[in-house]
């Protein structure tokens, strides 16, 4: 089962059209690579927490390629 991890924080405040630019694209960009679930996570508020499901393991830094 994949586990929930935190993919991004969102410090506010962010204007609410940039807000959904980022957060629609960073979900799409997520879904494209096997997140089976997106959410958002207001637990850390007034910050925005992104979370998935993804089962694989990210990439380190060091192996990933650009």
């Amino acid at each position: 089962m994949p586990e929930p991890r935190r993919i991004l924080t969102v410090h506010s405040p962010v204007p609410p059209k940039v807000l959904d630019d980022l957060l629609t694209s960073v979900e799409s960009a997520l879904h494209r690579v096997g997140a089976g679930r997106v959410w958002i996570d207001a637990h850390w508020g007034p910050d925005l927490a992104v979370m998935a499901e993804l089962s694989d393991p990210a990439p380190s830094v060091a192996g990933a390629s650009g």
